[in-house]
């Protein structure tokens, strides 16, 4: 967390799909909603919204899912959208898990 002039950046990090002890590891789809269920939860958590993130990279182990990512990002972030970076990843650290996703929020206090 890095602050200046009121507001404070917070990084939401690890947010791979899961309900409270649990993986999901389902369609891709019911991983990104849960993802950016998670993403929402712990920005409200921190006095925030999804209207304050301004970044987020996004790891895909099948990049083919960017289409669908687009269809289930306007559901979360209507324009103006945060900046957002694609990488495709051979894996991650949970198998079976195809998505996960680093935010970075600028929040007042």
């Amino acid at each position: 967390m890095l602050s200046g002039n009121g507001k404070t950046f917070h990084r939401v990090d690890a947010l791979v799909s899961c309900y409270p002890g649990t993986f999901e590891i389902g369609p891709l789809e019911q991983q990104m909603e849960l993802t950016l269920n998670n993403l929402r939860q712990s920005l409200e958590r921190a006095g925030g919204s999804l209207a304050h993130v301004i970044q987020v990279v996004v790891y895909f182990v099948d990049p083919i899912g960017r289409a669908l990512l687009n269809e289930v990002w306007a559901r979360y972030f209507p324009p103006p959208t945060p900046n957002r970076a694609i990488v495709g990843v051979r894996e991650l650290a949970i198998p079976g898990v195809g998505f996960h996703l680093a935010a970075t929020a600028w929040l007042e206090g």
